[in-house]
């Protein structure tokens, strides 16, 4: 399930996406056929990667943000406002739209080959490096590209004005809480961080 501006989509077992909300711009419309593995929905535009490795968008149109990059070598997508990003086979990141990109969405993306998850905001985003580190760009307004100084995240996400990681921990067995959440091998902690605005 991913949820967008005033949209949401659901992907069916059978790799068919079905989408309802606002559809003023053909957001909720997905492209036929069965063959979809992920999907991301921005604000009024949604993302699929095919079970090629190809991407697919539709919807809102107005800033590039579903001009996808051809390739068959996708692994992960986020949509944001006006922008959408994807991971390829290689860990690096590719960034698409935002128009004249006035916070650095698509010229701020960072270099690097050890990417596993991504997350689009309106104004900012997020990714997850290999290693648990998380790495931000974009508007800072409130303090939401300044990822804690944590080395083992392990899922990321995005607001309007804020940041949502989980923390992975190691706990010692048996722990009836742990056991709860993960079996007993590995809790999860959650972490969240804006700035405060004074006044």
């Amino acid at each position: 399930v991913a949820g967008g501006g005033y949209h949401s989509l659901a992907l069916r077992p059978d790799g068919s996406v079905v989408g309802w909300g606002l559809n003023g711009n053909g957001q909720t419309a997905a492209p036929g056929g069965s063959n979809f593995t992920t999907i991301a929905a921005g604000m009024y535009h949604s993302l699929a990667i095919r079970e090629d490795g190809a991407l697919a968008g539709w919807g809102l149109n107005t800033s590039g943000q579903i001009d996808v990059p051809l390739g068959n070598d996708f692994v992960a997508i986020a949509g944001g406002g006006t922008h959408s990003l994807a991971i390829r086979e290689d860990g690096s990141i590719v960034g698409w739209g935002a128009g004249l990109d006035p916070y650095g969405l698509i010229s701020g993306i960072p270099a690097g080959n050890d990417f596993v998850a991504i997350a689009a905001g309106q104004s900012h985003d997020m990714a997850l490096r290999a290693d648990g580190s998380v790495v931000g760009w974009g508007n800072n307004d409130y303090g939401k590209t300044d990822a804690p100084p944590v080395p083992n995240f392990g899922v990321v996400a995005v607001g309007l004005f804020h940041t949502f990681a989980l923390e992975q921990v190691d706990t010692p067995a048996p722990s009836s809480l742990v056991g709860l959440l993960s079996m007993g091998a590995v809790a999860l902690l959650a972490q969240a961080w804006r700035r405060r605005r004074i006044g």
